[in-house]
C-alpha cells in the first residue's frame, strides 16, 4: 500500500477520482485536498515533509519514481491540469500553480471572465527525467520537456524543448 507518516490529512470532497498506487510514500504533516469532482492519479513516488497538493476541479497525475523534497505546493484551480513525469526530482520550497488562484466575474453579464475550458492555457506538463531546482516556481501554461534541469530561484512559464537548462 502507499504510507502516509504522521500529522498528515487527505480529505476528498464531491465526487473526486483518487488513485494512489502502492509504494507511494507521503511524509510527515502532508496536506491532499480534493474538491469537486477533482481527477488525480499519484504513482510510486515520495513526498518529503510538508507538501500540499490542492485540486478543485482539475486533474493531477504524477508519475513513477519521482522525488519532492519538503515544502512542495501543487494548487489546481478549476479546469486545469498539471501532469509530472517519471523520474522527476524536485528540490526544497517549490511552488507549482495552475490556475490564477482567484475567478474573475464580469459586472455587467455575471459570468466568469478567466475560465477556459480545456485550454491549453491551463496546463502545466513536466516530462520525464526532469530536475527542478531550489525555490522554483511554475505557471501555466507551461510545458517542460523531458530531461530539463531548472536552477535556483527561477519562474518558469513557457514551453521548453527536451534537455533544456532554465535559469
Amino acid at each position: 500500500g502507499c504510507i502516509f507518516e504522521e500529522n498528515s490529512k487527505l480529505y476528498a470532497y464531491n465526487d473526486t477520482y483518487l488513485w494512489i498506487s502502492d509504494g507511494a510514500h507521503f511524509g510527515t504533516k502532508t496536506f491532499v485536498q480534493l474538491m469537486d469532482h477533482s481527477v488525480v492519479s499519484i504513482g510510486r513516488s515520495h513526498f518529503r515533509d510538508k507538501t500540499i497538493l490542492i485540486c478543485k476541479a482539475g486533474n493531477l497525475k504524477i508519475g513513477d519514481s519521482g522525488s519532492f523534497a519538503p515544502n512542495l505546493s501543487i494548487m489546481i484551480d478549476d479546469h486545469c491540469e498539471v501532469e509530472i513525469g517519471d523520474e522527476v526530482l524536485v528540490a526544497r520550497n517549490c511552488h507549482i500553480r495552475a490556475g490564477d488562484g482567484h475567478a474573475l466575474f464580469d459586472v455587467k453579464t455575471g459570468k466568469k471572465r478567466n475560465y477556459q475550458s480545456d485550454s491549453d492555457e491551463n496546463r502545466i506538463i513536466i516530462g520525464n527525467h526532469v530536475w527542478i531546482g531550489y525555490n522554483n516556481i511554475i505557471l501555466n501554461p507551461s510545458v517542460i520537456g523531458s530531461g530539463c534541469n531548472s536552477g535556483s530561484g527561477s519562474i518558469i512559464r513557457g514551453d521548453y524543448n527536451n534537455n533544456c537548462s532554465l535559469v
